[in-house]
This record gives structure tokens, C-alpha cells and sequence, in this order.
């Protein structure tokens, strides 16, 4: 580019040189040099406006520039620093909605809720087994000699009469054994229950009855409970009663 910078500048010396000299050889020509003069000028012109153009930094066709640099990747080479975001565009339309995505996990419980009314009561249960039989428990202090009574009117243990009464009860039931002395006036000692089989029997009250009636015959009753739901039992009431010796 200097080399053409130094041709232009000399040109027009060696132009004017040329036709001084002619010049003064022949003015007869003179009418002729002008006019070359002029069509040198007008090429001298041509040639800087070339020369010119030459010097101009070219013009860039920057969107295709960056297309071709897009294409070709960081082999042109490196990367410049990204530029200023510009300003956002205008919303497009809106899409077509998308398929439902899968079933999420579930989230953590929530507060409990408030206390329903309660319901109601359910069946009755089985009865449970009759627990094992306490330990006695230590004897009483021996109360005051009571006063002397009137003369015994029952004689020995020959004048004890025992009475029995048996009665089968059905699976799952309650029922009562009574055994009566024979009259009303004879006098109840004792008296007893008992169970076959054992283990199926519950024992629910054993008491004496009509003890200081005068008008019923005193006795002792049982109530037993029949745990089984299949089985039958048989209960037993026993008392012992002594007549008068008249």
C-alpha cells in the first residue's frame, strides 16, 4: 500500500516535466499538450479514486460474517465475550398442553383430624377362665365369750341328715342348685357346691337361704356359670341339717 502512495505522488511531477519540455520544443503544439494534459489528469484522478479504494478498510457483511463463524464453530478461532442481552421480544402464542406427567410421591400426612363421635357398643365377649383362688387371709382376734345359753336341744352327730340336689346345665348358661333341709324347724349346719367337669364350671355365689325363716325349710344354694360353648355340666348343692330332739 506505501509503494502505491509513493508512484501516485510522483506521477504528476513527471507528467508536467514531460510536457514542459515539449513545450519548449514546439508550441506550435501547444493546443495538443493541453489537451493530453487534461486526459492524464482525468486518468491521474481514475487512479487515486482506485488507489483510494484500495487504502478503504473493505466493507463486512457482519450477519453473514457471523453465520459463517456460527458454521464453522471455535476453529476459526477463540470466542469473544458475550454481548449485552437485548431487549425481549413479544410473547408468541401460546402452546398446545403437554401429556400429564407421571404420579408425583406423596406428600407428608397432614394434621390429625378431630375425635369422631363414638360408636356403638360392640357384642358382649366371651367370659374369661376364673382366675387361681386368693390366699387365706390370717385369722381374726377371737371375739368375747358370748353368755351362757339355754340347754342344747340337738343331740349327736347321728342326728345330722345330709340333702343333696343336682341340676345339668347347658353350654354357655347360668343356673342354680338349691338343697333344702326337710323341715322348717330343723337346723342348717353347713352346706356345699360342686362341678363335674370342674374346669367348665364358674362358681358365680354360694349362700345359705330361709336360715331364720320359721315358715320355709332352710337351704343352700349354688350359681354356677357354664364357661363351654359345647359342653354341658352338672352342679350340685349339698346341706347338712340337724332336727330338733322334741
Amino acid at each position: 500500500m506505501t509503494r502505491w502512495r509513493r508512484i501516485v505522488s510522483t506521477w504528476p511531477i513527471a507528467v508536467v516535466a514531460t510536457i514542459g519540455c515539449r513545450g519548449t520544443d514546439d508550441k506550435a503544439t501547444a493546443s495538443q499538450d493541453h489537451a493530453a494534459l487534461v486526459d492524464v489528469t482525468a486518468k491521474l484522478q481514475a487512479l487515486q479514486a482506485h488507489v483510494a479504494a484500495l487504502a478503504a478498510p473493505p466493507a463486512v457483511d457482519v450477519p453473514r460474517l457471523a453465520d459463517e463463524l456460527l458454521k464453522k464453530g471455535v476453529a476459526v478461532g477463540p470466542l469473544g465475550p458475550p454481548g449485552a442481552i437485548g431487549p425481549a421480544g413479544p410473547l408468541g402464542p401460546v402452546g398446545p398442553t403437554g401429556e400429564i406427567g407421571p404420579l408425583g410421591p406423596p406428600g407428608p400426612p397432614g394434621p390429625p383430624g378431630e375425635r369422631g363421635a363414638p360408636g356403638n357398643d360392640g357384642p358382649q365377649g366371651v367370659q374369661g377362665l376364673q382366675g387361681p383362688q386368693g390366699l387365706q387371709g390370717p385369722q381374726g382376734a377371737q371375739g368375747p365369750k358370748g353368755p351362757v345359753g339355754p340347754g342344747a336341744a340337738y343331740g349327736s352327730k347321728g342326728d345330722v341328715v345330709r340333702r343333696e340336689n343336682k341340676i345339668t346345665v347347658a353350654a354357655g348358661l347360668t343356673a342354680s342348685a338349691i338343697a333344702s333341709c326337710d323341715r322348717a324347724t330343723d337346723l342348717l349346719i353347713s352346706g356345699g357346691c360342686a362341678v363335674e367337669p370342674m374346669w367348665l364350671g364358674q362358681l358365680a355365689a354360694a349362700r345359705p337361704v330361709a336360715l331364720s325363716d320359721a315358715t320355709t325349710p332352710a337351704g343352700y344354694r349354688c350359681d354356677y356359670r357354664n364357661l363351654s360353648t359345647t359342653a354341658t355340666i352338672e352342679i350340685a348343692a349339698q346341706v347338712y341339717c340337724v332336727a330338733a330332739r322334741l
